[in-house]
């Protein structure tokens, strides 16, 4: 290999790093803001998704679309982690646009964003979103055309695209043809989503790791992480619903569920930090054959 190849491989698997480890600090950067506007008011509000309302309100929306753009570029080891993950970034700015109700004005000192979160702003981010999503589905199947590159994916994988266009398409109609359903649930819907798809990718991540060198104890931490996951997804599904007065509990149980999605990435960085991906370790190339 050249020089100059050499170098092209560096600069990829520097960019891969960078862009696992972008995700923790993502994280890092929206706990301290939900802990500066918390110190500011003097108080805790009821979920994370209501810093959206407060003095670091730009923050959250900030980190939420960068979160998105990470998931897309960023390609999963296997076909169906990589359609998981392109699933939870497009809806990712979806919890980014649409946000929960605003508490009443001036409660526990809080300082609100002035005039965030209207329906017009709703209405015209999410028409924007839509169109972006189509455009780059476009691109995506141009690109492919003129070059060549094959589309197709495993059986998985094809179930989880055919779902996720589901899903999709349906919030596409409610938004349109029933916009105030849409305002008042699009946010924790479109959220349980996202971290539902994280929790496909750890399990997905598990199984696949289980076909590289020394891969067992990384397949083991990706399922002990998948299971928390998903049991703290229950919780906060569980107390939201049925506990809503709980209010304190429920910044917690998400706390802990944002928590499990940066121990995720953590441990995918540490464990993929010599290789692009997942592909370059398997064994005499005996990948899984269904993700």
């Amino acid at each position: 290999m050249s020089d100059g190849a050499e170098g092209r491989g560096d600069a990829v698997l520097t960019t891969y790093r960078y862009l696992r480890l972008a995700t923790v600090v993502l994280v890092v950067t929206l706990a301290a803001a939900v802990l500066l506007a918390t110190a500011r008011s003097g108080c805790w509000r009821n979920s994370i998704s209501a810093f959206y309302h407060s003095s670091v309100g730009d923050v959250f929306v900030a980190v939420l679309c960068a979160l998105g753009v990470g998931l897309i570029v960023y390609k999963g080891s296997s076909d169906t982690e990589d359609v998981l993950l392109n699933l939870a970034g497009f809806l990712a700015f979806v919890v980014a646009v649409v946000p929960t109700a605003p508490p009443p004005p001036g409660e526990c000192g809080w300082t609100l964003r002035a005039a965030t979160g209207t329906a017009d702003s709703v209405r015209d981010s999410m028409w924007a979103i839509l169109i972006a999503g189509a455009v780059a589905e476009i691109a995506a199947l141009v690109i492919s055309r003129r070059t060549g590159a094959d589309r197709s994916l495993r059986p998985v994988a094809q179930w989880v695209r055919i779902a996720g266009w589901v899903i999709v398409v349906a919030g596409a109609l409610v938004f349109v043809f029933a916009p105030d359903l849409f305002a008042r649930h699009a946010h924790t819907v479109a959220a349980t989503l996202v971290f539902a798809g994280i929790i496909g990718v750890a399990v997905a991540s598990g199984v696949s790791a289980t076909y590289t060198r020394d891969g067992a104890r990384y397949a083991r931490l990706y399922r002990v992480i998948a299971t928390v996951m998903l049991a703290t997804l229950i919780a906060v599904v569980v107390v939201h619903l049925a506990f809503p007065e709980w209010g304190h509990l429920v910044i917690v149980t998400e706390a802990l569920l944002v928590a499990e999605f940066a121990a995720f990435w953590i441990v995918q960085t540490v464990e993929l930090w010599n290789v692009v991906d997942r592909t370059d370790l398997y064994e005499g190339g005996d990948a899984p054959q269904m993700l």
